[in-house]
């Protein structure tokens, strides 16, 4: 075979193992959605994920800007996922508390009692497990999100004990384990996506709802809502999930460049969710929200904690939940 025959069949080699995912030279932009804006830092930290992978593999990988959602619910982003008809997201972890029983866990208020209790969990085995939890059910969970502590804001009426729940209509995310906890106080939980929580507010269709300050104030809800009561009940994070679908079509070296990206992106996303957070408090106290300071906060973790025993009834949920009590003095 001659010089140009060979050279022919060499491009031909590559050419198919890029078709199957495997080749060297295989260029490929993600897409990528969270239902969060552009400013938001895990919409930021996904563009930096971006610009690490793309600097690592010389252009050959990027990640197209985050799409926000246009009224899509999470659950909807995560069957795209799935499918791989998208490729990568940012989602609430509490999304897939009744699909990945192990999130649920996470979600339990006032599991952990610091931002650095829960970091030392999810950095660690139980972390990692958790995220590979995911693979069975599609997805590739490569980081997890700090997005703050989330506490309830109300239309109407300002909520400083458990007792005031009582009668109120509270939204909860689909599948949030939350929902529970609200029929325990009396509250009607009203099920739907964070696309629709200020409209929702503004018609009085709910009282009530629970987010972090990033959704409180990125989804305009402190238009609707005059209180905010600090309960930072639960510390849920974010998960960034990939597609199994697209993840097996890549080369086990591109993987490991994006599982690094994601990594190096979380720790950049709790760095901009501290200025963030103080920023976003300012400016809902500047739009005349009142942010209740003397709510009785050891009521409502008293009684959320006594509700612990019910929560979880499978043993793995329970094995789970009995480790991250046991995985250090700050839990």
């Amino acid at each position: 075979m001659g010089n140009r025959g060979m050279a022919l069949q060499g491009l031909w080699l590559l050419a198919f193992l890029a078709a199957i995912g495997g080749g060297p030279g295989q260029a490929r932009e993600f897409n990528s959605s969270d239902v969060y804006p552009a400013n938001a830092p895990t919409v930021q930290a996904l563009t930096y994920m971006g610009t690490l992978i793309e600097r690592e593999t010389k252009g050959r990988l990027k990640i197209r800007p985050p799409e926000t959602s246009d009224g899509d619910s999470e659950n909807y982003i995560v069957a795209q996922v799935r499918t791989g008809r998208l490729d990568m997201a940012r989602i609430n972890a509490a999304v897939l508390n009744a699909m990945v029983p192990s999130t649920a866990v996470i979600s339990a208020p006032y599991l952990f009692k610091s931002d650095v209790a829960l970091h030392n969990v999810l950095d660690g085995p139980i972390g990692e497990g958790i995220l590979a939890d995911l693979e069975q059910h599609g997805l590739v969970g490569l980081a997890f999100y700090d997005v703050g502590p989330r506490s309830i804001f109300t239309g109407e009426k300002p909520v400083r004990s458990p007792a005031d729940l009582k009668g109120l209509r509270v939204r909860s995310q689909p599948g949030d384990l939350a929902r529970n906890l609200w029929q325990a106080f009396g509250a009607e939980p009203i099920s739907m996506p964070y696309g629709r929580v200020s409209d929702a507010l503004r018609t009085n269709v709910v009282d009530a709802a629970t987010d972090n300050w990033v959704s409180f104030v990125a989804g305009g809800h402190y238009r609707f809502a005059k209180y905010f009561t600090p309960t930072e009940h639960a510390r849920t994070p974010g998960i960034l999930i990939f597609s199994l679908e697209v993840w097996r079509q890549l080369s086990e070296s591109d993987r490991k460049i994006i599982r690094a990206a994601a990594r190096e992106s979380a720790i950049r996303e709790r760095q901009l969710m501290q200025a963030y957070t103080a920023q976003a408090r300012r400016t809902v106290q500047e739009r005349g929200v009142a942010i209740i300071e003397d709510a009785d906060i050891a009521a409502f973790r008293s009684a959320m904690i006594a509700l612990h025993p019910g929560l979880f009834t499978d043993p793995k949920q329970q094995e789970l939940f009995q480790r991250i009590q046991a995985s250090g003095p700050n839990n």
